[in-house]
């Protein structure tokens, strides 16, 4: 019986503290996140602007040449679309990226793309086209979709 007993406050005693440290990984991980990129210009009219975002799901962007908004707004991106890109994060391969993916071309627009999910341990990305490993395109995909969407406030 007193053997029973111990078990079952053993057990409740794991299911509570596993429970408080993946809460906790989740809070500190979305609250710390933090993803930036820049879109450069070209010898043409491509689009330069800087696009932020950060874990409580706010999103900045500068718009600095051809495109329709310019100077600085800001947004909060919604749940789903903030699952999505932590899903992403998740399925970089640190280990395996490499600091460029460029063609050699002198007139492409290029992406610095930086992401965090902790203080300290920046990751910074730069490549032109659709070259960069599948997580990154996806996340600035996401992020360029909502440029275009309203709710936009001028700061």
């Amino acid at each position: 019986m007193m053997n029973s007993r111990f078990k079952i406050i053993a057990l409740l005693f794991a299911a509570f503290f596993f429970s408080c440290s993946s809460n906790k990984w989740r809070h500190t991980h979305q609250s710390d996140l933090f993803i930036s990129y820049d879109k450069s210009g070209c010898f043409g009219e491509c689009p330069t602007y800087k696009m932020t975002l950060t874990g409580d799901r706010s999103l900045n962007r500068i718009g600095i040449r051809h495109v329709d908004f310019l100077g600085s707004s800001f947004t909060k991106i919604n749940r789903k679309n903030m699952n999505e890109i932590e899903s992403y994060i998740r399925d970089i391969s640190r280990d395996k990226l490499k600091p460029q993916y460029m063609t050699g071309y002198s007139d492409l627009p290029s992406t610095t793309f930086q992401y965090s999910i902790m203080p300290g341990d920046t990751t910074t990305v730069i490549f032109e086209k659709q070259l960069a490993p599948k997580p990154i395109i996806e996340i600035v995909h996401i992020l360029d979709q909502i440029i275009h969407e309203k709710g936009w406030e001028i700061e």
